[in-house]
């Protein structure tokens, strides 16, 4: 928000320091950090502040949510690699596998025939 301040005066709201109150105060409606009556309570209020300082005010208990902390996966790989292993070692076996199907197929040879 802009210096609400100059001269000893406090500034007029602006309609863009009104829109910029409004989205603060929905983001912390959606975020759920205030409830549908104060948000209700708090927006009837920017239509009726004449000031910036006012409008600051009204957003002023608002603090930004911290974002969330990233949770690790499941999945991630052990710090030893062992995951990367297993993955090459899955990637090996099915190459091995599609090499001796070719060469069967190559050969004419149907690998239902094998039994």
């Amino acid at each position: 928000m802009r210096p609400v301040v100059t001269d000893g005066r406090p500034q007029p709201a602006t309609p863009a320091d009104r829109e910029r109150t409004i989205a603060e105060i929905s983001a912390a409606l959606d975020d759920g950090r205030i409830d549908l009556e104060d948000a209700g309570r708090r927006l009837s209020a920017v239509h009726r502040t004449r000031t910036a300082s006012g409008l600051a005010a009204l957003v002023a208990d608002l603090a930004p949510e911290s974002p969330p902390t990233p949770l690790a996966r499941p999945d991630a790989a052990a710090p030893d690699g062992r995951r990367n292993l297993w993955a090459v070692a899955g990637f090996v076996v099915c190459a091995v596998l599609a090499t001796v199907l070719l060469v069967l197929a190559l050969r004419g040879l149907n690998p239902t025939m094998l039994r």
